[in-house]
């Protein structure tokens, strides 16, 4: 029987080896798509889980970032969420 500690390091080594096996030490970065809607990032995040990202998860996100093209902050979250969903004009 191995130690706590021990199988954390295991599970550490398992991690980094993967990410070593990913390319993350080759000095190449790849650029990636990002958002600053909060809105769309949060239901991204919560949606994902157990749901099919393409027919289920993205419809969704597209639709709160036409929906709520300015959702950008808390306070527009907040202030949204508070009005019940409603888009003001």
């Amino acid at each position: 029987m191995t130690s706590p500690a021990i199988e954390v390091l295991l599970v550490a080594r398992r991690i980094a080896n993967h990410a070593k096996d990913e390319g993350v030490l080759s000095g190449k970065r790849q650029t990636r798509v990002t958002c600053d809607h909060l809105g769309a990032v949060l239901a991204d995040s919560v949606l994902q889980a157990g749901l099919n990202y393409t027919t289920v998860v993205r419809p969704r996100v597209l639709d709160i970032l036409r929906t709520y093209p300015s959702c950008h902050t808390i306070s527009s979250l907040i202030s949204i969420i508070q009005d019940g969903g409603r888009v003001h004009s």
